[in-house]
């Protein structure tokens, strides 16, 4: 079995305008920040991003957990609301949105569904992970079996952080909120009852190869991706494959992640298993 793990790098490819930046430039966004707002939360948030100019959605997720640990006055009830107008406002901006390309099957991610369409014909298993709240990474990998439809048999499709079609998962993990933060635990990821990460031990282990696409593995998925590495790493009698797709100039980036996630180890890591980053298809 193959894992394959989809961040919001994918959508941005088929030119989807689904990144934080676009978000927070939106009508959607800028609704919650006019002078008649109480949404405190969001007036933070945006303030964050146009002075630090962050721009990955991990950057948001962080926003959130810095302002429940330092800075929100708000009582729960308060926070909830802000919270859930966010997450309202964050679906109607992404359900609206369309691609700019004209040619989506010239992309690395059309390239990258290419590889799972590979291990389908060749009737392997696949577990797909997509973190994004969008539905592409299924409809773009059908439209590769024009003459047949997939066979869901030979796929276990995951979206950790849920859909459009439902609640969708926006948080922080369990070791990011500081004392003074707890009072605001529902923003945990976990607390969310679509957040959807069931038997994700099981899955990695089981895993012959893993590749993953456009995804950051920035500290609030930490707590899924840190229990993957750190297993590998006490595992060296099986070598396993990862394989990461990205910008070249998020190469140092990810191994720092990487170390850190093996706490400093990664010389022994690479020793034991190949990895891989930046591959060209």
């Amino acid at each position: 079995m193959n894992l394959y793990i989809i961040g919001n790098g994918f959508d941005l490819e088929l030119g989807y305008n689904t990144s934080y930046g676009s978000f927070v430039d939106s009508i959607e966004f800028k609704g919650m920040c006019n002078d008649g707002s109480s949404n405190e939360l969001a007036k933070y948030i945006h303030h964050v991003f146009k002075k630090e100019n962050h721009s990955l959605w991990v950057d948001l997720e962080e926003a959130l957990g810095v302002y429940a640990n330092e800075f929100s006055k708000e009582d729960e009830d308060e926070f909830i609301q802000s919270l859930n107008d966010l997450k309202f406002r964050l679906k109607n901006y992404l359900q609206r949105q369309k691609s700019n390309k004209s040619n989506q099957e010239s992309t690395r991610a059309f390239s990258f569904l290419k590889l799972i369409a590979n291990d389908l014909n060749k009737n392997r298993k696949a577990v797909i992970v997509n973190f994004n709240y969008t539905n592409h990474v299924m409809n773009k990998l059908s439209s590769l079996f024009p003459d047949r439809q997939l066979d869901m048999t030979l796929i276990n499709y995951i979206q950790p952080h849920g859909d459009l079609g439902s609640e969708i998962v926006l948080g922080v993990n369990e070791d990011f909120l500081k004392e003074t933060g707890h009072k605001y635990s529902f923003i945990k990821k976990g607390y969310s009852n679509s957040f959807n990460l069931s038997n994700w031990k099981n899955t990695f282990i089981e895993a012959n190869s893993i590749r993953i696409f456009g995804h950051s593995l920035g500290v609030t998925d930490s707590d899924v991706f840190a229990p993957m590495f750190v297993h590998y790493l006490k595992t060296p009698t099986k070598e396993i494959s990862i394989e990461i797709y990205d910008r070249p100039e998020a190469e140092l980036e990810i191994m720092k992640k990487i170390d850190r996630f093996v706490s400093g180890k990664i010389n022994t890591f690479r020793l034991q298993h190949k990895l891989s980053i930046n591959q060209s298809f």
